[in-house]
C-alpha cells in the first residue's frame, strides 16, 4: 500500500494546499492527473480514507493526509495506476468523526449538514482535531460515546504523530 501513500502524498504536494474538497481531491486524480477515471479516483480517495491516510479537514466534505507529505519518498517519475488500487480496502468504516457526527444528528434529530457546522464552531473554538470535537458535539446532543473514546484518542494521536508532535500520555 505503499505506492497509495505515495500518491496522496504527490497530489497534497502537488496541490501545495493542505487539505481538499472530496470533489477536488477525485478531480486531481481523475482529470488533473490522468491517473484514474473519475469512478476509480473515487475508489482511491475512499481507499486512502480506509487505510487512514486521510482524515476529515475543517472544510465540509474535506480531507487532509493524516501523514507529513513531505516524509514520504516519492520519486520524480511518479505516476498512480488503477494497480495500486488492487488489494485496497474500498471502504472502510470512515473517521471517528463521521461515525459520531451521525450518532450526534440521530440523537438530537437534526440534518448531519448542522452537526457539521457544530462541529467545526467547536473545532475552531477550542482548537481541536475533529474527532475531539465531534466527540463532545455527540455528548452534548445525547449520545452514547463510550464506544468511540479509544477511536478519538487514536486518531488523535496518529494526527500529532503526523504534524511532529508528541502525544501526550493520559
Amino acid at each position: 500500500m505503499i505506492a497509495l501513500k505515495q500518491a496522496v502524498a504527490f497530489l497534497y504536494r502537488r496541490s501545495g494546499e493542505a487539505e481538499l474538497s472530496e470533489d477536488e481531491f477525485v478531480r486531481q486524480a481523475s482529470l488533473d492527473l490522468h491517473w484514474f477515471s473519475p469512478k476509480d479516483a473515487r475508489r482511491f480517495l475512499e481507499s486512502a480514507r480506509a487505510l487512514g491516510y486521510l482524515s476529515v479537514g475543517v472544510g465540509k466534505r474535506s480531507v487532509r493526509p493524516s501523514f507529513d507529505v513531505e516524509g514520504i519518498g516519492v520519486p520524480l517519475d511518479f505516476r498512480a495506476t488503477s494497480q495500486i488500487l488492487e488489494g485496497a480496502p474500498e471502504a472502510g468504516p470512515g473517521t471517528v468523526a463521521e461515525a459520531l457526527a451521525e450518532a450526534a444528528a440521530g440523537a438530537r434529530g437534526i440534518p448531519l449538514d448542522e452537526v457539521w457546522e457544530l462541529i467545526r464552531k467547536k473545532q475552531a473554538d477550542k482548537l481541536l482535531e475533529p474527532g475531539a470535537a465531534a466527540l463532545l458535539i455527540a455528548a452534548e446532543a445525547g449520545a452514547d460515546i463510550h464506544p468511540f473514546i479509544a477511536r478519538v484518542v487514536e486518531e488523535t494521536n496518529r494526527a500529532a504523530r503526523g504534524a511532529g508532535l508528541s502525544p501526550s500520555a493520559s
